[in-house]
């Protein structure tokens, strides 16, 4: 066993080294010591002498309470953190900045980030919503799809807009204009979802033919863009014996050469 090392006197941290405790037994070295703010405890040597033990628990609430006050002047400690705004603010930041975020991989694994001037301050983006066209019904959108959050490349926009600026959308050029085929869709008046689902550019093909002739749709009936729909027969109804008088009621379709 090695000699033992006198620490009386000594300071570690916010501890002061009154004497070596008597209360204590065994192997390991405990000594008593005074926090600067008045409290005394029993500190074991090796504790005090790497710096684990640096006060009685002051310092580290004093130090959560800090970063607590930081916190709360950089977010918003006034009931803004309740609000809708701030929500699309924390919702952006996790996205794009927290890898265990259930969105993350379609955002920030793809190199999408948030402005430093939005990220280190909800103020600014505040004041930047206020001042563009900010309201309830409206969430944000990036008008490059793979572009950050920054001023430049945001704005407020509906559920239709935000629909209509994804990088899903098939797009269609005609006359010098660019938009979705749901977007074409609703200009001539044909159903959207029958433009939007076929293969092979069939429904490209279709819209430009209508676009062309100059149709326009104005019966609340929307035209088919599936020109050639399998007709299935209809259910025919047949019973089957299954003994003892009952009898079980069932359809199906017969099969058509």
């Amino acid at each position: 066993m090695g000699k033992l090392i006198d620490l009386t006197g000594q300071r570690f941290g916010r501890l002061t080294v009154i004497e070596k405790s008597p209360s204590r037994r065994g192997d390991k070295t405990w000594w008593s010591c005074k926090c600067d703010c008045g409290s005394t405890l029993e500190v074991w040597s090796v504790y005090l002498r790497n710096g684990t033990t640096k006060s009685c628990g002051c310092l580290n609430r004093e130090m959560c309470s800090a970063r607590l006050k930081a916190y709360r002047k950089r977010n918003g400690a006034d009931g803004r953190s309740k609000t809708r705004l701030h929500s699309i603010w924390a919702g952006m930041k996790e996205r794009c900045l927290s890898p265990g975020s259930h969105a993350y991989a379609l955002y920030g694994g793809r190199g999408i980030t948030v402005c430093d001037e939005w990220r280190n301050s909800f103020d600014a983006f505040r004041d930047w919503a206020l001042t563009h066209g900010y309201s309830e019904d409206l969430s944000i959108d990036r008008i490059d799809v793979d572009g950050d959050y920054c001023p430049e490349n945001c704005r407020w926009a509906d559920a239709i807009t935000q629909s209509n600026n994804t990088r899903c959308n098939h797009m269609l050029t005609y006359s010098g204009r660019t938009m979705s085929v749901s977007r074409w869709a609703v200009e001539i008046g044909i159903s959207r979802l029958s433009a939007g689902f076929l293969p092979d550019g069939q429904s490209s093909k279709r819209l430009k033919h209508l676009l062309n002739t100059n149709t326009r749709v104005k019966s609340k009936k929307a035209i088919s863009m599936y020109p050639f729909r399998r007709r299935l027969p209809k259910p025919t109804e047949r019973t089957r014996s299954l003994g003892g008088g009952s009898r079980l009621r069932f359809k199906f379709c017969e099969r058509r050469a």
